[in-house]
């Protein structure tokens, strides 16, 4: 017992020193990223026996290589937003290569990580730039021919093959990624071939060859134990084949559980490693030994212990979309074990966060309404219920007891609770494919049409897609203000004019406007919201373009009102010149005039235009309740 005692205190005072030891790193990390060289210098000195310390000395002093460089950007630990931002910003701190003769692979290699960090964490069309700038790099040595420019050449390319696999031009990405492989394979760049061989692997996803996927990652984990730069991708890689496996359904216990202990080892990784455990017992059998030899490691006695105990602990150390994920699996697991009542609660957090973080499709917000509706009632049942239950405690513990039985029991074997619990799944899996395909829909977007604007000389056509990207953006500040709100079927519709007009002044670079919103704070639902946002875009563009008053003070106003019920009058005024006199209304040249039109009969209501002291557009509509009834 004594010897236990003496262990256990050892470990604890192991973990502990290297806990305060990974501290100090992460310290240092955060003041080289931050430029405060002085701080950094006074945390290095604790860290003198650490094997990072030459290293993380060379940085501080500025005596690094652009290999050393590499090497501690691709060590660093980001977790949060801003900290992605520092990261940019500390490799624009570096400077250049100096020479003219001979291309810096180094440095190449250290301008990709940042792309690939842009691309993934912050901006589509930053990434894009930060390629542009690094190719123009390339393209100052002329020899093409050269070993250097061609690995160079092919680092670039990753970013272009991940662009057009965003676009859906799935031939040519694998074109690009197959002659990068092969000059990674012809000049023994094991790093170079694995990058390529991971982001190949999306191109397989995509296409449904999971034998060929799983062979690719298995390829993939041996290169990378090769080589001392092959911890960047060992881990994820390791993630996407124990998911394959799983996925598959027929796999080598043995192995997964092998490369989790792989995995375990790696402190910096232990939070995301839950994810993978939950996916792999959402596999297994409820008898599985398996699962029995992880309860133990863990030191649990159930599945219900062991997924709160993951969750619990990685809350303050990941971010809520690896949070999701290990809600969604967790959930599973716990549905595999019959553990309904607790998988509930699970995919109902999934869902809550996914809102939080993700724009979802507008289509598919309205498919999923009525079913959301649906869970919300049966979770105020459910609620109702537990209130119940804990009255009836305070009696007595036995009857108590008792109903909690009854309930369960009930809930197993009624069709109702079945129904749910299908429901609950299917949700589940729609959560899940708008995690991974509409994060990030407006941004890519609108990126795409302004890297499209950049390449077009055509005026015209840039004010098109100008105007496109407006709308774009009309349509994403509705989105995103509905899930900023409790309510996720309406939006102050005051509080979105005042934004969407700011926006657009700041767009056509107009100060000197007064703005007059007289309306009181009216909610109005999100099949009405986005047409009528629509129109207040496209009338203010047409004001701030054309109706502004050279002489005196600029004015915009809007009224709205609901005359009855369900039903609403705008009135859009400024004080400018107005339109022609002899516009002729059934044959409008005008896009934004005619979108107005069509967007108003599209709300079952009219559109009407006068001039007094300037432009005066009134449209009348009906909103969905009213609009429904009618159809």
């Amino acid at each position: 017992m004594r010897v236990i005692k003496v262990w256990i205190l050892f470990l604890f005072l192991a973990i502990n020193f290297f806990a305060s030891s990974q501290n100090e790193l992460r310290k240092i990390e955060s003041y080289i990223l931050n430029g405060d060289k002085k701080a950094a210098i006074y945390e290095l000195q604790k860290i003198r026996n650490e094997p990072n310390f030459y290293l993380l000395k060379k940085i501080v002093f500025e005596t690094a290589s652009y290999n050393d460089y590499f090497h501690f950007v691709t060590q660093l630990e980001l977790s949060g937003d801003s900290e992605h931002e520092r990261f940019y910003e500390f490799i624009e701190r570096i400077p250049p290569p100096k020479s003219k003769k001979e291309i810096n692979l180094d440095y190449v290699k250290l301008k990709w990580t940042q792309i690939t960090d842009l691309r993934n964490e912050v901006s589509l069309e930053k990434a894009e730039r930060e390629n542009i700038k690094l190719l123009a790099y390339i393209n100052k040595f002329t020899d093409r021919s050269l070993k250097q420019i061609q690995l160079a050449k092919a680092y670039v390319d990753i970013h272009n093959i991940v662009v057009l696999g965003i676009q859906g031009k799935i031939e040519q990405s694998k074109k690009k990624s197959l002659q990068a492989i092969a000059i990674a394979n012809r000049f023994k760049d094991t790093f170079l071939l694995i990058s390529h061989k991971y982001y190949f692997n999306e191109f397989l996803v995509q296409t449904g060859q999971l034998e060929n996927y799983i062979k690719n990652c298995r390829e993939t984990l041996n290169l990378a134990e090769k080589i001392e730069d092959g911890s960047y991708y060992y881990n994820s890689v390791i993630y996407q084949l124990i998911d394959a496996y799983v996925f598959k359904g027929e796999f080598d216990n043995t192995f997964i559980e092998n490369q989790l202990e792989i995995l375990d080892t790696d402190l910096n990784s232990k939070y995301y490693n839950y994810i993978l455990y939950a996916r792999y017992l959402s596999a297994l059998d409820t008898n599985d030994p398996a699962k029995a030899r992880i309860f133990e490691k863990f030191g649990v006695n159930n599945i219900v212990e062991l997924c709160n105990l993951f969750v619990n602990n990685a809350k303050s150390f990941l971010k809520n979309k690896f949070i999701i994920d290990l809600y969604t699996y967790g959930g599973d697991a716990l549905m595999k074990d019959k553990e309904f009542e607790e998988a509930f609660k699970f995919l109902k957090e999934a869902n809550v966060l996914t809102r939080k973080i993700y724009s979802e499709d507008l289509t598919e917000i309205l498919a999923a309404h009525q079913t959301q509706e649906s869970l919300k009632n049966k979770e105020k049942e459910i609620l109702k219920e537990k209130d119940k239950n804990r009255f009836y405690f305070i009696f007595s513990g036995v009857i108590f007891g008792l109903l909690i039985l009854l309930i369960f029991l009930f809930i197993l074997n009624q069709k109702n609770s079945k129904t749910l619990a299908f429901k609950n799944h299917e949700n589940e899996l729609l959560l899940k494919e708008i995690h991974h395909r509409i994060k990030n829909n407006f941004q890519r977007i609108s990126s795409l049409l302004e890297l499209q604007y950049k390449n077009i000389d055509n005026d015209d056509l840039k004010d098109i897609l100008k105007e496109g990207q407006n709308r774009i953006n009309a349509m994403s500040m509705i989105h995103n203000r509905l899930y900023q709100t409790t309510d996720i079927s309406a939006i102050s519709f005051k509080d979105y004019c005042r934004d969407l007009i700011n926006e657009n002044m700041k767009l056509f670079s107009v100060n000197d406007i007064n703005l007059n919103i007289l309306m009181n704070d009216v909610m109005i639902d999100v099949d009405t919201a986005i047409p009528l946002g629509l129109i207040v875009n496209e009338l203010t563009s047409n004001a701030l373009k054309y109706g502004l008053n050279k002489k005196g003070v600029n004015e915009i106003k809007i009224f709205l009102d609901e005359t009855s019920k369900g039903e609403y009058k705008l009135i859009f005024r400024d004080n400018g010149k107005g339109l022609p006199l002899h516009l002729n209304w059934e044959n409008i040249k005008s896009l934004g005039l005619l979108l107005v039109k069509r967007l108003s009969k599209q709300l079952h209501g009219n559109f009407n235009y006068y001039y007094d002291k300037g432009a005066v557009f009134e449209i009348t509509f009906k909103d969905s309740i009213r609009r429904s009834n009618i159809d």
